[in-house]
C-alpha cells in the first residue's frame, strides 16, 4: 500500500508540471469560495481545451485525461503504471464526399501543365501524390506523368484537327510574334481569321531563330508549320508587321543624346526592358520574304508611335533636363520628404516606349504643388518655368494619343476601326493647336503617317465596306480611287472562290470585273447604277455582286460608335458574297499587339523547364496553352471514353 501511495504521489507531482493555473481568472462561487481555472498543458501543439474550475484542481482527473487523450506524452513523462501500455488510438479522420468524374480530374491535370505552367514531373511530387492517390484509387485511373503527357498529346492533336477544319478554304492573316532570352530567339506563328461570326487568333507553332539562319530558311519553316494545318500560301491574305526595327532606329539619336543621363551615379533609369533589336530585325526580315506574295500590313500602333517619336525627338534636350531632375529626386536623401507627403515617384522610362515619358510627366504635373514645395526645400530639384510649361503641354497634347493606343490594344481592332479612332485623336489634338507647342507638329506627323497607311489596298477596302466612312455623299475616295477599290474587292472575291473546295452552283454568283453575265436588271438595280455613275461605268452589264458593291456608295451614314462587324454579320443571308469579303477584310488585324498569353508562352519555350522536355512534348504543351479556349470544345472528344 505504501508503494502504491508513493506511486500516486509521484504521478501527482509529475502531472502538476503540466497543469496551468490561469492568472487573473479567480472568482467567487455562490458559496463564497474562491474558484480558479486549471488547463491542460502537456501538449502545447494539440490545442487541447480541457479545463477544470474550482477551489483546487482534481489531479486524478487530469492524470486520466493525460492517459486517454495524450497517451504518447503521458507515456513519455512516465504517467503510466509499470506494465501498462497506452490504449491503441484509432485515428479518426473526417470523411468528405466529392463528386468528381475521371474527365474532370484529367482536365484539371491537363490545365496544371498547359495553363498554369507546372512541369509534368509535378505528378510525382509527394504533395501531389497525397492529393491524387485517393482519387486514383476511387476512380480506377492513374494520374501520373505518363498519362497526363498522353492527354496533352491527344489535346494538341484534336486542337490541330479543329483548326484545320476552321481554316479549310479560308483566307487567313498571318502574325509573327517574337520573344528572346539569353541570346535565343523564337518566333510564334499566329493566324487570325473569322469563324461563326467571331474573330479568332490561333498560335499554331514556334520557330527558333538562330543567328546564322537567313530569313528565307525561317520563312520556309513558317510555311511548313502552315502546311501542317492544311494552309497553303494562297490562303495567306496578309502578314502584319510591327515596324519594330524602324522604331528602334527612330530613337537611336535620342538614345545617344540621353545616355549621359542614364550612365551617371550607377542608377538605372529604365524599369522596362528595351526592345530586342536583333530579334525584331529577324521578324522584319521574315515578313519581307513574303512581300509580293501577300499583302503587308504595317502595325497601326507602331506607326502611331513612330509619328509620336518623330515629334518627341525634336525636344530631347527638355526631356533630358527633366529626366535628370526626376532621377536625382529618387536618391535616398530625398526619400523622407516623399514619405512625409505620401507623394508618388514619377516612373522611369524606356527609349522605345514613348508612353514612359508621358507617364513620367503626367505624375509630375499632377503633383505640381508637391514638386514646387520639394524645390523650396532642395533647390537642386527645381524645375524652371519653361520646363513646367513644356510638361503641361506635353501631357495635354499626348494624352489623346495615349488613350488612342490603349483603345488600339484591344484583342481585335479592324482597319476601319483604327482609322476612326485615329481621326478622333487628330480632332482632339487640333482643338489645342493654337495654345500647345506640340499640337501643330503632332497633327502634321499624324496626318502624314495616316496618308501612308491609306495607300494600302486592304485598308482602302476596309474603309469602303464601312458605312461610317463610305456613304451617300462621302468624299473619302475620288472617283478613280473608288473604281480601284471596287476592282480590288472583286479580285479578292475571285481569290476566295478559288479556295473553296467546290464552286457555287449558281453561275451568276461567280464574278469578276473582267467576266460579265447577261441578266435582266431590276428597277432598283438600274437606279443604283445611275446614282453610282462616278463608280463603275454603266456601259456594260454588271453582275449581282458588282451591283451590291456599288450600292454601298448610296447607303446612309452610320455614327462612329456603330458596330460595323455586327452590321456585316447580319447581312450574311442578304449579301452573302459581300458578307464573306467583309469578314476577311474587316477581320484583318490592324496591329501586331498580341494576346498577352502568347508572349508568356514563348518565354516558357526558352525557359529552363524546356530543357527537360523533348521537342514534340514542348510543342504539344504550347499548342494547348496558346489555344486553351479550344479545350472546352475538344474535351468532349478527349474524355468520351474515360
Amino acid at each position: 500500500m505504501e508503494n502504491s501511495g508513493s506511486k500516486k504521489r509521484l504521478f501527482s507531482q509529475i502531472a502538476e508540471r503540466f497543469i496551468v493555473t490561469s492568472e487573473g481568472t479567480s472568482s467567487k462561487s455562490r458559496n463564497g469560495k474562491e474558484e480558479r481555472l486549471f488547463s491542460c498543458a502537456i501538449d502545447q501543439f494539440s490545442g487541447c481545451l480541457y479545463t477544470q474550475r474550482g477551489p483546487k484542481c482534481d489531479i486524478g482527473n487530469f492524470i486520466r485525461h493525460f492517459r486517454s487523450v495524450h497517451p504518447t506524452e503521458a507515456l513519455e513523462h512516465h504517467l503510466f503504471r509499470d506494465g501498462d501500455q497506452p490504449p491503441e488510438k484509432v485515428a479518426r479522420t473526417s470523411k468528405i464526399s466529392v463528386h468528381l468524374s475521371k474527365a474532370e480530374v484529367l482536365e484539371a491535370c491537363l490545365k496544371l501543365v498547359t495553363k498554369h505552367n507546372l512541369p509534368l514531373a509535378c505528378f510525382g511530387w509527394e504533395g501531389m501524390r497525397m492529393i491524387l492517390s485517393p482519387l486514383s484509387d476511387a476512380l480506377g485511373l492513374e494520374f501520373d506523368q505518363v498519362n497526363v503527357k498522353f492527354q496533352v498529346e491527344a489535346a494538341s492533336r484534336e486542337m490541330k484537327r479543329g483548326i484545320m477544319n476552321e481554316v479549310r478554304g479560308k483566307l487567313v492573316s498571318l502574325k509573327i510574334d517574337s520573344a528572346s532570352r539569353r541570346s535565343r530567339h523564337v518566333l510564334g506563328v499566329n493566324i487570325q481569321y473569322e469563324t461563326s461570326g467571331q474573330i479568332v487568333i490561333r498560335t499554331i507553332g514556334v520557330v527558333e531563330a538562330r543567328q546564322s539562319q537567313p530569313a528565307m530558311i525561317l520563312k520556309e519553316k513558317i510555311i511548313d508549320i502552315l502546311k501542317e494545318f492544311g494552309i497553303t500560301t494562297d490562303q495567306i491574305f496578309t502578314v502584319t508587321t510591327d515596324n519594330g526595327s524602324n522604331m528602334i532606329a527612330a530613337v537611336k539619336e535620342l538614345q545617344e543624346d540621353i545616355e549621359s543621363v542614364t550612365n551617371s551615379n550607377n542608377d538605372e533609369i529604365f524599369i522596362e526592358d528595351a526592345a530586342d533589336e536583333h530579334c525584331q530585325c529577324i521578324v522584319d526580315s521574315v515578313v519581307e520574304e513574303f512581300r509580293g506574295q501577300v499583302e503587308i500590313i504595317r502595325c497601326c500602333v507602331h506607326t502611331l508611335q513612330l509619328a509620336v517619336t518623330e515629334v518627341i525627338e525634336k525636344n530631347y534636350h527638355f526631356i533630358k533636363e527633366i529626366t535628370t531632375i526626376i532621377k536625382d529626386s529618387r536618391k535616398t536623401e530625398y526619400q523622407f520628404y516623399f514619405n512625409k507627403h505620401e507623394a508618388q515617384h514619377p516612373p522611369l522610362w524606356c527609349f522605345t516606349r514613348w508612353s514612359g515619358r508621358y507617364k513620367m510627366m503626367k505624375v509630375v504635373t499632377k503633383q505640381e504643388k508637391f514638386f514646387r514645395g520639394l524645390a523650396e526645400e532642395f533647390s537642386e530639384l527645381t524645375f524652371r518655368e519653361d520646363q513646367w510649361i513644356f510638361m503641361h503641354d506635353f501631357v495635354n497634347a499626348f494624352r489623346h494619343i495615349h488613350k488612342l493606343i490603349k483603345d488600339m490594344q484591344r484583342r481585335h481592332l479592324g482597319l476601319s476601326d483604327f482609322y476612326i479612332l485615329w481621326i478622333g485623336a487628330m480632332v482632339q489634338v487640333e482643338q489645342s493647336k493654337e495654345s500647345n507647342l506640340f499640337s501643330g507638329p503632332l497633327l502634321k506627323a499624324l496626318n502624314e503617317r495616316l496618308k501612308n497607311l491609306m495607300e494600302n489596298e486592304v485598308v482602302q477596302a476596309a474603309i469602303y465596306l464601312d458605312p461610317r466612312l463610305n456613304f451617300l455623299g462621302s468624299h473619302i475616295f475620288s472617283a478613280s480611287e473608288k473604281v480601284h477599290v471596287q476592282r480590288y474587292i472583286c479580285k479578292l472575291l475571285k481569290k476566295m472562290q478559288n479556295l473553296k473546295p467546290t464552286s457555287y452552283s449558281d453561275k451568276n454568283l461567280t464574278t469578276t470585273m473582267e467576266i460579265k453575265t447577261e441578266k435582266l436588271l431590276s428597277v432598283d438595280d438600274y437606279i443604283t447604277n445611275r446614282l453610282a455613275s462616278d463608280s463603275l461605268m454603266f456601259g456594260e452589264s454588271a453582275t449581282p455582286f458588282e451591283v451590291q458593291l456599288r450600292q454601298l456608295d448610296i447607303e446612309a451614314r452610320q455614327p462612329s460608335s456603330y458596330d460595323v462587324w455586327s452590321h456585316w454579320v447580319a447581312r450574311k443571308s442578304t449579301y452573302p458574297e459581300l458578307h464573306e469579303v467583309a469578314m476577311v477584310v474587316l477581320g484583318t488585324p490592324s496591329s501586331q499587339v498580341s494576346v498577352e498569353r502568347s508572349f508568356s508562352a514563348l518565354a516558357l519555350y526558352l525557359s529552363d523547364i524546356r530543357m527537360d522536355l523533348d521537342t514534340q512534348t514542348m510543342e504539344n504543351i504550347l499548342m494547348v496553352k496558346l489555344n486553351v479556349d479550344m479545350l472546352s470544345k475538344v474535351k468532349k472528344i478527349l474524355f468520351s471514353n474515360v
